[in-house]
């Protein structure tokens, strides 16, 4: 089971996916909490591996910065192409019916607003109506704390490390080989990547 699996936007402030995401696999276990590029190894099928950690995941955090709704490939929104990772996972998550748990980045410098409804397509804009987490920079420990009580609250399984504070913290080198891999706004047209388009098949 992946636990809590991680949605954001390399365009779209991917440090503080990070950040968060390093935080709670401190927190709960790396293997509890998916992020692409660290929890899948080289040489991975990406879209099978991103659709069989979401079909086990037992909550979705979606992580949106300031440019989460606006950025764009050319004249078109990513969030408007049918082939988006970010929507299709956002999307397999509420026909899943696991918790959607949409984190605001907040003073990076800019802020994010929140999502409205009639911004976004119809087969994502329920995440509209999920009450919105606000993150800051300014309150790191303090907004990441609240964050991991409310997915432990979310999701009962997930089991709180008690450890957590001997765990490597950030000035600590982890020495874990990872996947370099920049597909979260990449094309996956008949197993094909392609470049900066944000569309998957």
């Amino acid at each position: 089971m992946t636990g809590v699996f991680i949605n954001y936007r390399t365009a779209d402030q991917p440090l503080g996916a990070a950040a968060i995401h390093d935080y709670l696999a401190r927190r709960f276990g790396s293997e509890q909490v998916f992020r692409d590029c660290v929890s899948m190894g080289a040489g991975a099928d990406y879209p099978d591996e991103i659709r069989a950690a979401l079909e086990q995941a037992d909550v979705l955090v979606a992580i949106v910065g300031p440019k989460w709704l606006s950025a764009r490939d050319g004249g078109a929104r990513l969030i408007d192409r049918t082939g988006d990772w970010v929507r299709f996972e956002i999307r397999r998550a509420l026909q899943r019916g696991i918790p959607v748990l949409p984190v605001l980045l907040k003073d990076t410098p800019a802020d994010a607003e929140p999502l409205e409804a009639a911004d976004l397509p119809s087969d994502i804009n329920r995440i509209a109506h999920k009450q919105a987490f606000e993150f800051s920079h300014f309150r790191f420990r303090v907004d990441m704390d609240r964050l991991t009580e409310r997915l432990a609250e979310l999701v009962p399984a997930l089991e709180v490390r008690d450890d957590a504070a001997a765990s490597p913290g950030p000035d600590t080198v982890d020495s874990r080989p990872l996947a370099v891999t920049h597909l979260r706004d990449v094309s996956a047209h008949n197993a094909v990547f392609g470049v900066n388009n944000g569309d998957m098949s």
